[in-house]
């Protein structure tokens, strides 16, 4: 039945308002013309289809109003009126109160094509195929528009594009029912950020025909999987996540920021012309894999360039030639890891400089802003303050020789690939997270100095770091690779050696300074750094973690802190950790420690883990549970209140005869250690005076 909507203004379910005093079901045809009122699309709005266009007679010219938290419902699995699932007029206003829950969603639909015509209006999430596991088809026949933050999912059955040009905010499939994307010759826009287009789900048959897709968000991800696409363009700012086994033409077009281009989680083809084009010489087009030390194939059959194109872990192939002159680029930046690819020749870029300058002004360098290839040296700033502008610097950074006073701010996050040697002289600025990822044997000389936010050093295959003098971050110390510390000191808020694979800490003193709540060390796997000592820092009435990882060894652990009221938690996975020395005490205030459930603490000096009378020491897990101390020495300590321990090894733990049984304990002792060796004494005296009785008795014997 079809039932046209009145004159009067109301909700949609509200049977006074439909001409015949009946709202539709699932089973009935919609319709709105120039004549029918205002309508609010409400809970339980259903259709089989909806025309806004009176059957093609008069343009409907009022207010569609789809409240939040709505899904309009459309077809039951039968034809609609002339095959039209949906057609908005172009008079009409269609008005959505939330672009993530007004909702429309095509149930089902019989094999036969019912057309779907949005007539350019925005949209909210627009659903294909929910709760349908059969043939059916929607076939687009008008412009559409669902906004940047909205989802058009497809579950089952298929989407015709039918050539129709639109954008859509994101686009995703899911589930395992059979479902078909095809695309036939539209352009479609796809606006949003995040998991702009996202292949999940199984049984999708994709028919690309020679449509082009263009990407416009902001550092968006393609999650196409197994998909091959005809023609692919990103032009959105950002580094975007590039997931696709490859397509004809594809097109990478930088903006007017430093920080553009694209990471490769596969190997991609391009079979026709691949063009990047960066914005300018210091709006660089970045092209690498998603993951460091792990390089991509790019296999181009022609390579079009324009600009400076930088690459990090990308193999060059195919039958494009990989050369500036050949692809029409400015230069080729070499982060590492590439191959297959004729980089720019490296050159010495001198600073030259007595007022304040940005690191992007080429008239400060001997003849380029440099690439990162390139080594810088400073022995020509002399004067004013030097703002790092640029997301990669170079190679080896050697400032060493500047002789300026003035402030070297680092105003964005950054890179450079070997060497970081800090002159005395100036200071530092800015909160720019700093990456040092060597690519050979590499200094670090921060010269008493620190980073402006989060430092980060690890190394490549071959590369390595050594320290020269202390290490400081001003945020956040994340140590991986190939690092020697050469017994410097290492400051942060928090400090990660998680991914170290060689190098040594020598007897490093790490100090965490962070006073905040949550991990603020973190450990490796199997790793031995006896001789170092972990310092916590700072009062603090918030509990912070050592998570000291895997099988760790570590030297001294200290948190005597004078005042700090917050607890410290140590834990560890697997076997457990051993630790040299422990200390943790605090004449003036009463505080926690707790050590991980089921772990084995390998602990050789315990006592220093202690309080004072009316101030106690707690001792306890950091759950539900038990936790084992091992040692083969004897622990003594007074004044704590301990639970949840089991004592192990060949040693002895007394708690002292001042602490506190808190309860599931195993092999702890509470009495004196004194008496208790006054005990062994007098039986070992008492044994020594039997036996001495025994040898004269045994020595009368013989003589008589």
């Amino acid at each position: 039945m079809t039932i046209v909507f009145g004159l009067t203004p109301g909700n949609w379910t509200d049977p006074t308002k439909w001409i015949g005093g009946v709202a539709p079901t699932i089973a009935d045809d919609a319709q709105f013309n120039a004549s029918s009122a205002n309508v609010t699309i409400d809970t339980g709005s259903v259709c089989r289809g909806v025309d806004w266009t009176g059957a093609g007679i008069s343009n409907y010219a009022g207010i569609a109003t789809h409240n939040a938290g709505v899904t309009l419902t459309i077809g039951d699995g039968t034809a609609a009126l002339s095959n039209i699932a949906l057609k908005f007029s172009p008079t009409m206003t269609y008005t959505i109160n939330s672009a993530a829950t007004s909702v429309i969603s095509f149930s089902n639909a019989p094999g036969t094509p019912q057309t779907v015509d949005f007539a350019g209006k925005t949209t909210g999430p627009i659903n294909y195929g929910s709760g349908f596991n059969g043939s059916a088809k929607w076939q687009i026949t008008g412009a559409y528009n669902t906004g940047t933050t909205t989802t058009t999912t497809l579950m089952a059955g298929e989407i015709d594009f039918n050539g129709q040009n639109g954008s859509l905010g994101l686009f995703a499939t899911s589930g395992a029912s059979p479902k078909i994307l095809t695309l036939g010759a539209s352009i479609i826009t796809i606006t949003g950020s995040g998991t702009a287009f996202n292949i999940t789900g199984s049984n999708l048959t994709f028919n690309k025909g020679t449509s082009k897709i263009i990407f416009t968000g902001a550092s968006l991800t393609l999650a196409a999987g197994t998909l091959t696409f005809y023609d692919l363009e990103v032009t959105g700012a950002g580094i975007h996540n590039l997931n696709f086994v490859g397509c004809r033409n594809f097109v990478r077009t930088g903006t007017n920021s430093k920080t553009d281009g694209f990471s490769l989680s596969q190997n991609s083809t391009i079979t026709g012309t691949a063009t990047l084009t960066s914005n300018s010489s210091i709006n660089r087009l970045l092209v690498q894999s998603t993951n460091i030390a792990t390089p991509r194939t790019f296999t181009v059959a022609n390579l079009v360039c324009s600009g400076v194109i930088d690459f990090q872990d990308i193999t060059g192939a195919g039958a494009a030639t990989w050369t500036t002159a050949a692809s029409g680029a400015t230069y080729f930046g070499d982060c590492g890891g590439n191959s297959g690819i004729t980089m720019t020749t490296p050159t010495t870029e001198n600073i030259t400089m007595s007022t304040a300058k940005s690191w992007s002004d080429a008239t400060i360098f001997t003849s380029r802003v440099p690439l990162p290839q390139d080594t810088v040296t400073a022995t020509g700033w002399t004067g004013g303050n030097l703002t790092v502008d640029m997301p990669r610097l170079g190679k080896n950074i050697d400032l060493s020789g500047a002789t300026s006073t003035g402030t070297l701010g680092l105003a964005v996050a950054f890179a450079a690939f070997g060497d970081w040697k800090y002159s005395g002289t100036f200071s530092i600025t800015g909160g720019g997270n700093g990456t040092l990822r060597a690519v050979g044997a590499s200094t670090i000389n921060m010269a008493g100095k620190s980073f402006g936010g989060i430092a980060t050093i690890s190394t490549r295959t071959g590369g390595s770091y050594t320290l020269a003098a202390a290490l400081s971050g001003g945020n956040q110390v994340n140590i991986a690779g190939s690092f020697t510390s050469a017994n410097f000191g290492i400051t942060g808020l928090t400090v990660s050696i998680a991914g170290i694979t060689a190098g040594d800490l020598g007897t490093t003193t790490i100090t965490l300074t962070s006073t905040a709540t949550g991990t603020i060390f973190t450990g490796g796997s199997g790793i031995s750094f006896s001789g170092i000592t972990i310092t916590v820092q700072n009062t603090s009435a918030n509990t912070r973690t050592l998570a000291l990882g895997t099988n760790i060894n570590c030297g001294t652990i200290n948190y005597i802190l004078a005042g700090s009221t917050g607890g410290l938690d140590i834990t560890a996975v697997g076997a457990g950790a051993t630790i040299a020395n422990l200390n943790f005490s605090d004449a003036n205030n009463a505080r926690t420690l707790r050590f991980g459930v089921g772990v084995t603490y390998n602990i050789a000096n315990f006592n220093g883990v202690r309080g004072v009378s009316g101030k106690v020491i707690t001792v306890s897990p950091a759950a539900a549970g038990t936790y084992t101390l091992s040692s083969s020495n004897i622990q003594a300590t007074d004044f704590i209140n301990i639970s949840g321990a089991i004592g192990a090894g060949a040693g002895e733990w007394h708690a002292g005869q001042h602490s506190t049984d808190g309860g599931s304990n195993t092999n702890i002792r509470f009495s004196r250690i004194k008496s208790i060796r006054a005990v062994q004494m007098a039986t070992l005296k008492s044994l020594n005076g039997i036996a001495i009785e025994r040898s004269r008795s045994i020595n009368g014997a013989a003589m008589d």
